[in-house]
């Protein structure tokens, strides 16, 4: 090896192969011994060990000092975003748990058989004389419910929506109705359809409790399957069902006292 001064102006072997050798050593963990103008320190950031250049002493301690405040820098963002991440999993725990805590407003449903049409007039309506579609949905309680019911009792089915002013005139009335008036031969089931958080009343389990509804109530699922299956076109819709599961009259919009009775008459007059 020769004795002359390298390029760098520091006895030894020139500069370049002092940093390949500080690299392995870096790499390795290799002693190396560090002259004038060779490394003098390394730190890693992202996993990359980054190694620092200069002349030992004064150059050193600079260096140190200048590498302090990029440490410092990261491990104060560090700390931020922890802190951060940790205020908002504390503000996430205090929303869910002050939020009142709502039983699910729409359930899946099984539906099996043919659709019926689009409701569009009543007079001559084409779904009249058709078999009903049998659905197989979910009441607020949890427990399963066949619509038509299909035990030899004929059906009304009507479809409410929370926030529909219609519904909300109506579903109050024929709860009313319904309470003085048993049916022996006819079951009531009320279809909660196209639920929407935001809206007014919801949720429609809530709502169908204060009203006092004295029937059984079924969930549509989130895309309206039920209502969907018997042709809903207009909210409130009253579907009327035979013993035999036969679709007897379809109508749309609110209801006045006198329509209810004379559905519910044909409903009854309908069972053999």
């Amino acid at each position: 090896m020769s004795d002359r001064p390298g390029r760098n102006g520091s006895g030894g072997e020139p500069r370049r192969f002092a940093r390949r050798s500080a690299r392995r050593a870096a790499r390795t963990g290799e002693g190396v011994s560090r002259r004038p103008g060779e490394w003098t320190g390394a730190f890693s950031i992202g996993g990359r060990r980054l190694l620092v250049f200069g002349a030992p002493g004064k150059g050193a301690e600079q260096s140190a000092a200048t590498s302090k405040p990029l440490l410092k820098w990261l491990i104060g963002g560090a700390l931020a975003v922890v802190a951060v991440a940790a205020a908002v999993g504390v503000a996430r725990n205090i929303y869910s748990e002050s939020q009142p805590q709502h039983p699910s407003q729409v359930s899946d449903v099984s539906v099996t058989g043919l659709r019926l049409p689009l409701f569009s007039e009543p007079l001559d309506d084409p779904a009249v004389g058709t078999v009903a579609p049998s659905v197989l949905a979910i009441t607020f309680e949890g427990d399963f419910m066949r619509v038509p019911v299909g035990d030899g009792t004929a059906t009304v089915v009507g479809f409410y929506a929370h926030w529909c002013l219609e519904c909300k005139r109506e579903l109050p009335r024929v709860s009313a109705w319904l309470l003085q008036n048993p049916l022996p031969r006819v079951r009531v089931v009320a279809v909660s359809t196209q639920v929407i958080p935001d809206r007014s009343n919801y949720p429609p389990s809530e709502w169908f409790a204060e009203v006092g509804w004295p029937g059984i109530v079924v969930r549509d699922s989130g895309s309206s399957e039920i209502g969907r299956a018997y042709g809903l076109t207009t909210l409130p819709f009253t579907v009327v069902i035979d013993d035999r599961g036969k679709v007897i009259a379809r109508i749309a919009g609110e209801l006045t006292d006198a329509q209810w009775e004379t559905l519910v008459a044909a409903a009854a007059g309908a069972v053999a």
